[in-house]
């Protein structure tokens, strides 16, 4: 019974940690995973 409530938490950390891993890997190839947006400067 208890069983059915810990292993909820596994789907997220899991998500979380695939997530980390392949931002960590597309950087060390030297992809890039995330778009560069300019900022313009206040006046």
């Amino acid at each position: 019974m208890t069983g059915r409530y810990v292993n909820r938490a596994d789907d997220p950390i899991r998500a979380s940690s695939d997530q980390v891993g392949e931002r960590i890997e597309a950087g060390l190839a030297g992809r890039s995973t995330a778009k560069v947006v300019a900022l313009k400067r206040g006046s």
